[in-house]
Formats: C-alpha cells, sequence, structure tokens
C-alpha cells in the first residue's frame, strides 16, 4: 500500500488533554520522518524515555529510546497514557450496546437525573465529540488547579458535571466537531448509571478479567518516571477522560486485541458514528486525519487508520492501526507536548512508513 506525500509546511494541532493550553510544536520544513525526529524526542530532555513498539503480520517489537541511544536492555516504563483512556471508555459503552443496556441515539437524559425541559445530547454525540460541550467548563476548581500547576480536571466531582450538563445543554442536534473531555465525563456517569457501579471498578474489571491486561491501571501518584497527575479515582469525574497508566507490553497487547478484533465491543467500537472532516489543517498528510469518529476512536478514512493519542502535565502518547493490514504502532513519552516532538506526530509518521513498505 503506497502512500502519496507531497512537500508542505505544517503545524501541529492535536487532540489531548491540555489542548486548549498547550503549545504544540511547529515546524516549516519538508515532512519529516520518524528517524528524523526520534533524535529530537530523546534530546528534549535529559531524562527523556520514548518507548516505541509495533506489531506488523503478527510480529511484534519495541525499543526504548534514551538521550544515550536505544537501551537494549529493554527496561518496561509505566506511562501516563492520557486520553488514550477514552478509548477504554468507548470499549465500555460499546459492550453496553451489545448487551441491550444503552442505545447510543437516546439522550443522557434517558440515564441521568436531569431537569426536564431541557435539550440534552445523545450517546452518539459525547462519543463522537459533536454534543457541543467544550474540552471543560471554567470552575473554581479548574482554575485553582492551574493557576498551581496541578492536574486541571484533580477534584471535580459527579456532582459539579452534573450541574454543569443541567445548566449547559440547550443546543439541538449534532454540532460541529469540538474535542472534549467532558464527554467523556458524560460517558462515565451514564457507564456507572446502566452498571450501579463505580467507573473505576467497572473499568479495572474490564481491564483485568476482559482484555487481560496485568499492568494497566487507573492513577498511581509514583512511577518511576515520575511528573504524575493526581486523581481521585473514586471521586473524579474526568478520570474516565485521562487517567489511565500503562506500559509497552500492556500497550502492545491492547493494540493486538484491536487488530484481531478480538471480542464483539472491540469490533464494534471501531464503527464510524459520524462524520466529521475534522482534519486540522495539513496533519493529514501526517496520517493525523479525523475524517470520522467511532466509539472515541479517531478514524482515517483515506489510509484505513483508526488511532487516538493522549497528553498528560508530563507524558504523550499514541496507538494506531490499520486492521486490514495488520499493522500498528503504539508510542509512548515522559515529555510533555510543549517540552518536545509528541508522540502523535511520531507514531503516526512510523505506522505510514510501515504501511508505505507493504
Amino acid at each position: 500500500m503506497k502512500l502519496n506525500r507531497r512537500f508542505i509546511k505544517w503545524g501541529l494541532a492535536t487532540n489531548v488533554m491540555l489542548s486548549a493550553f498547550i503549545t504544540v510544536p511547529s515546524f516549516a520544513q519538508d515532512v519529516p520522518t520518524f528517524d528524523s525526529l526520534i533524535e529530537q524526542a530523546v534530546n528534549a530532555s535529559d531524562d527523556a524515555v520514548n518507548t516505541v513498539g509495533y506489531i506488523d503480520q503478527g510480529q511484534s517489537e519495541f525499543q526504548v529510546f534514551t538521550k544515550e541511544g536505544i537501551d537494549e536492555s529493554k527496561p518496561i516504563h509505566a506511562y501516563e497514557v492520557g486520553s488514550i483512556t477514552k478509548t477504554f471508555t468507548g470499549t465500555l459503552v460499546a459492550r453496553a450496546v451489545e448487551e441491550g443496556l444503552l442505545n447510543i441515539d437516546d439522550s443522557i437524559s434517558e440515564y441521568l437525573n436531569l431537569p426536564e425541559d431541557t435539550d440534552y445530547p445523545t450517546i452518539r454525540q459525547l462519543l463522537t465529540h459533536t454534543s457541543g460541550y467544550p474540552t471543560f467548563f471554567e470552575n473554581e476548581i479548574i482554575i485553582d488547579n492551574l493557576t498551581q500547576g496541578a492536574n486541571p480536571y484533580q477534584d471535580v466531582s459527579r456532582e459539579i458535571m452534573l450541574n454543569e450538563i443541567a445548566e449547559n445543554s440547550h443546543k439541538e442536534g449534532e454540532q460541529p466537531y469540538q474535542y472534549s473531555n467532558f464527554n467523556a465525563g458524560v460517558l462515565g456517569l451514564v457507564l456507572e448509571s446502566i452498571y450501579g457501579e463505580s467507573y473505576a471498578v467497572l473499568l479495572e474489571n474490564y481491564i483485568k478479567e476482559d482484555l487481560q491486561l496485568g499492568t494497566t491501571h487507573l492513577f498511581e501518584e509514583e512511577t518511576p518516571l515520575g511528573n504524575n497527575w493526581c486523581w481521585s479515582k473514586e471521586t473524579d469525574a474526568y478520570v474516565p477522560a485521562g487517567a489511565l497508566i500503562s506500559n509497552i507490553e500492556d500497550m502492545l497487547s491492547y493494540l493486538d486485541l484491536q487488530l484481531s478484533e478480538a471480542n464483539a465491543e472491540i469490533q464494534a467500537s471501531h464503527d464510524p458514528l459520524s462524520e466529521v472532516n475534522a482534519t486540522s489543517g495539513d496533519n493529514g498528510e501526517l496520517g493525523i486525519r479525523i475524517d470520522a469518529v467511532a466509539y472515541q476512536w479517531m478514524l482515517n478514512q483515506e489510509e484505513d487508520i483508526i488511532w487516538h493519542d493522549g497528553g498528560t502535565g508530563g507524558y504523550t502518547s499514541y496507538i494506531g492501526f490499520n486492521k486490514a493490514e495488520g499493522v500498528g504502532v503504539v508510542v509512548l513519552s515522559n515529555v510533555a507536548m510543549d517540552q518536545g516532538i509528541p508522540s502523535n506526530l511520531l507514531g503516526s509518521l512510523l505506522l505510514m512508513k510501515k504501511l508505505e513498505a507493504l
């Protein structure tokens, strides 16, 4: 499969948890390559550690890149994966649909205790970022967290989120694509209502029992690479948007589950739910297209790539794959997007390179 490229000037604007606050690097040059940028990525800081893995025709491999070069000992580092958490949330929604517990075209008011006589978005709109909700609603907690340089979403409770839904849901029908962490938080509330369990319990049970991912988990205050965001996984309403920690072994296993469509809900989670045509600028040339959205997965329909990325205050991440060709890539980095080369750029370039070679 050959992909057409042309020379462009480009700037990168992507969907990370703090997209409203991060200054994204921009370049005025020919389309870069993975090889040309990985050296820049590991030189972003003395402690930069980029773990890059792939699956190609059933074979998996990974490398650990540092300032000193490739670490041949292949240490398994824990990383915050940020908004890749949303794909797990979307899969839980797909499972609820498969079990007949939820209809994605229902209003969220069918599942949440909200005031009547107000227009609320549907589950489909939350999944596809067409609800009209911004990435968050400003409140004193978020502003205070930002002022302190902390996780902006820490301590925003379910009650606060429900009040914000009630006060800000007055638009009828599908709205233009607007990437939103708030959407994922509301999906978490819906899942809790359906199953009568906290989102944290639902997700961690699903990860361990169904996906068999042994080390992926919600929030840990201290990991060896450091600079973690703090969460209260039992009370924070934004946890479904980005609180997971994982490593390359588990993320490659998760990638393999996607490529094989290991169960009904994973298969369903890849189905396009809304055509959004939301590719920013020249990002399409880099494989970072958003032509449509599935169950939180972004769809590049030109190259048949399904992907998502993530970013927290100290990490970026990327997972992307082409099911037909059996090729996928994972990139995990402990460098924030505004400090270096983001994982979504590295991952997309590597995936495009592998697809070009087929």
